[in-house]
């Protein structure tokens, strides 16, 4: 009996530290994932999905940009679904709204969602966001109505993103649901949006499309927003703060801007400068 003891006196000290090696282990540490790592997060446009910015992700990732690590889907009821993890200098994180056909406001809601599971669940202290055209709205909505400031955003980019709504005959007698109100030129949600200022010490970029340069510079666009509609997000920001381009040619057209290598080269020059 005394032996018995004695064995469990002895292996109880190594069992205890194994399991709090274990835990330690499996939990991931603030240094990890705090300070030394800021993901970037790619937010889909209406009625976009995953493979909005896949093609531009893997694109990153072979010329050693950042790497894909983490997949987040926030379900119709506002459920956040993660696979995967953030590490090392350069983690791209992709999210995926299965209703892409909501309000700006519901977007912004489910957005702010994902970036307090970043912070909570992942230590992740600072993103960056890239966004195409509704994404940018959102993206943007959530900096003038985040109170909580975590994770701190340093760069927003935005591609295409119609801050004056959308100018085009026909396109809202066939796309009919509660984005779409939101996307109609002096929406109520466009005005109380462009009304905010982004807080000052973000830089922003604004990415437009022209499909032809030989148009006249009011018919400008992308084949659905205009440059316009894209660069009034100026409204929100201060002098200096704002960056913008415009890319040229037949193939810079709404939902083909985030294929080109031209806006890879933008968007990458602007978050590591």
């Amino acid at each position: 009996m005394k032996d018995k003891k004695k064995l469990i006196s002895l292996l109880l000290p190594t069992l205890i530290i194994g399991v709090l090696l274990f835990f330690s282990a499996s939990k991931p540490t603030r240094s990890e994932y705090g300070t030394d790592v800021i993901p970037t997060v790619f937010v889909h446009g209406y009625k976009g999905g995953e493979r909005s910015f896949s093609t531009m992700l893997h694109r990153f990732e072979q010329k050693n940009w950042g790497e894909r690590q983490m997949l987040i889907r926030v379900s119709r009821n506002g459920k956040v679904n993660i696979n995967g993890h953030v590490a090392g200098p350069k983690p791209m994180v992709q999210v995926i709204f299965e209703n892409s056909r909501a309000s700006l406001e519901q977007q912004t809601k489910w957005l702010r969602k994902v970036m307090k599971t970043l912070h909570s669940d992942f230590s992740v202290e600072s993103v960056n966001l890239v966004s195409h055209s509704m994404g940018g709205l959102a993206s943007a909505n959530y900096l003038v109505s985040n109170d909580t400031k975590q994770p701190q955003v340093r760069n927003l980019a935005v591609i295409a993103s119609p801050f004056k709504g959308i100018d085009k005959a026909g396109y809202f007698q066939i796309n009919q649901d509660a984005a779409a109100d939101d996307l109609q030129p002096q929406s109520d949600a466009l005005q109380q949006l462009t009304s905010k200022e982004i807080p000052h010490d973000i830089d922003v970029l604004s990415i437009s499309g022209v499909i032809n340069e030989e148009d006249s510079k009011a018919e400008h666009w992308d084949g659905l927003v205009h440059v316009t509609s894209s660069q009034a997000i100026k409204k929100m920001v201060s002098r200096g703060q704002l960056e913008k381009e415009i890319v040229y040619g037949p193939l810079a057209t709404h939902s083909g801007l985030h294929e080109l290598p031209q806006v890879d080269q933008l968007v990458h020059d602007f978050l590591v400068q």
